[in-house]
């Protein structure tokens, strides 16, 4: 029987937390920019994070990290990424469906998102979930040596 489940990560899940945040690099702004472990640790014990996981048959399949504006009453979603081997299951529509519910359950008003303008699946994606396309933007970056 298969199981699936999303829940709230924690310490147990970093090291897979990381891989699938570092497993495609449109998730980054530039290529030089990939998650730490240090990254990984503050999303899981801050106070503004959180990260959901989804779970396929005890297995952790997916990750989502979001910043909750509590006085803003946005949230921001900084990353949600699903295993190559997982993908076109709906896995990533759950995942933003569960965080949908939390926000409305807790009164905050919009999800808002940056994605690389090149990112053609994840554009469709969002568009057929219903997300609006807002202003551009260019990024820049340093690194500071």
């Amino acid at each position: 029987m298969t199981t699936e489940k999303i829940r709230l990560a924690n310490k147990k899940d970093s090291d897979k937390i990381l891989a699938l945040l570092n497993s495609d690099s449109n998730l980054h702004g530039s290529k030089e920019d990939r998650a730490t472990k240090s990254d990984v640790k503050q999303y899981l014990t801050d106070n503004v994070h959180r990260v959901y996981v989804y779970e396929y048959n005890k297995k952790v399949v997916a990750v989502m990290v979001a910043q909750f504006f509590k006085i803003a009453k946005y949230i921001y979603l900084y990353y949600i990424s699903v295993d190559k081997n997982y993908q076109k299951r709906g896995i990533a529509s759950k995942l933003i469906k569960n965080l949908e519910s939390a926000a409305r359950k807790e009164g905050y008003y919009l999800i808002e998102l940056l994605i690389k303008q090149k990112n053609y699946k994840i554009k469709n994606f969002m568009k057929k979930i219903n997300y609006k396309f807002g202003d551009k933007y260019l990024f820049y970056y340093k690194i500071l040596k």
